[in-house]
This record gives structure tokens, C-alpha cells and sequence, in this order.
């Protein structure tokens, strides 16, 4: 399930306190709609993750990522059954103020050079494989800027569309950078492993 990124997001409290607010109210409106905060759930440099999940259905959880190394502010809905991540995110996604798929990829068109963590906003969002987006990530793949690189190499990773196997190879046999070249020896590894045959 695609995540929603917000757009021009409130302060972190205040944004975290909108989505435990319309959490609170929808479980007050309908019982099948009832979530606990877990609060914190992931802290690393730069990333905190905080999570709720549904009362009756462990494997129901929403969370909110504040990710200040990809300047972004994201939330994301995980569910064993797909039409209720669905339901839930577009319910969510209605409340609030977030990018479209097309806008992310202008974001990259225009400002991917400079801000090379627009390629994984833009997986972020994706929810099937489309031409457009998959050029972009490829053309990503080719920068001569180690930076765009890494970050178009972790949509491919994000994303896992077929339809970037021979991309993912041919980056792999012209790479320099040693660590970023380990990044793609194990994508490629991924591609081979998912190859029929």
C-alpha cells in the first residue's frame, strides 16, 4: 500500500496530534474504527516513527514517520487484508493535506539533482508500476552525482517493479563507488533470486 506524504505538513505536534485527534473521533463514531497509540515505536538519527494500532486487530497499524534525512513527513497504513489498508488510507488521505503521485514526480524532474531524497518521496506514493515513474528512477540510476544514485537506487529497493532488472544490472557493472556498488550487488541478487527459473 502506497504511503501519503504530507504537503507543506503543521509542526510535528501538531500534526501528530491531528491524526491521533480523527483517530480518537472515528473510534467514537464507529467501534470497527477504534485505535490505541503506541506512541514511539523507532528512533534513529534523523527518523522517528511514531504508531497506532487498531483494538481488535493487531496486524492493523498506521503509522506516522517523521524523516528529517528525506525531508519528509509520511504516514503509512499496514493491514493483512489489502481493501482495508485501501479503505484506510484513502479515508486518511481525505483529511489531509498530501502530494499527489504527478507532483512527486514533477519534484524530481525539477529538484531531483539537488534534493536527491525526491526520488524515494516519489516511491513512497507509488501504488503500481507506471512508464513515467520508472524513467525517472532509471534516469536516477545514471546521475553522475553518487547521492541521486543511492536515493534512486532505494526506490528500485522501495519498489521492486520487474521493470527495473536490467536497469539495476547495468548500474551494477558500471558502478565506482564501492559502497553504493554493494547496494547494488544485493538488488541485483534480489532480481536474480526473483527470476523465474
Amino acid at each position: 500500500m502506497p504511503d501519503l506524504v504530507f504537503k507543506s505538513p503543521p509542526p510535528d505536534v501538531e500534526l501528530l496530534e491531528s491524526v491521533d485527534r480523527l483517530l480518537r473521533d472515528w473510534g467514537t463514531k464507529s467501534p470497527d474504527l477504534q485505535f490505541v497509540s503506541n506512541g514511539v515505536v523507532h528512533q534513529s538519527p534523523g527518523v522517528v516513527v511514531f504508531q497506532w494500532t487498531h483494538a481488535a486487530d493487531p496486524n492493523l497499524i498506521i503509522t506516522v514517520t517523521l524523516d528529517d534525512v528525506r525531508r519528509a513527513r509520511y504516514l503509512h497504513v499496514a493491514a493483512a487484508d489489502p481493501d482495508s489498508a485501501a479503505l484506510l488510507t484513502t479515508g486518511l488521505g481525505r483529511r489531509f493535506s498530501t502530494y499527489s503521485v504527478e507532483e512527486l514526480r514533477d519534484a524530481v524532474r525539477r529538484e531531483g539533482a539537488n534534493d536527491p531524497a525526491a526520488f524515494v518521496r516519489l516511491a513512497m506514493v507509488l501504488d503500481r508500476e507506471d512508464e513515467a515513474s520508472s524513467r525517472l528512477i532509471q534516469e536516477g540510476l545514471e546521475s553522475p552525482d553518487t547521492e541521486v544514485r543511492a536515493n534512486a537506487a532505494t526506490a528500485v529497493m522501495h519498489l521492486r517493479w520487474p521493470g527495473f532488472r536490467d536497469a539495476v544490472l547495468r548500474a551494477r557493472l558500471r558502478e565506482t563507488d564501492a559502497g553504493f556498488a554493494n547496494l547494488l550487488e544485493a538488488l541485483s541478487r534480489g532480481y536474480a533470486a526473483d527470476a523465474p527459473g
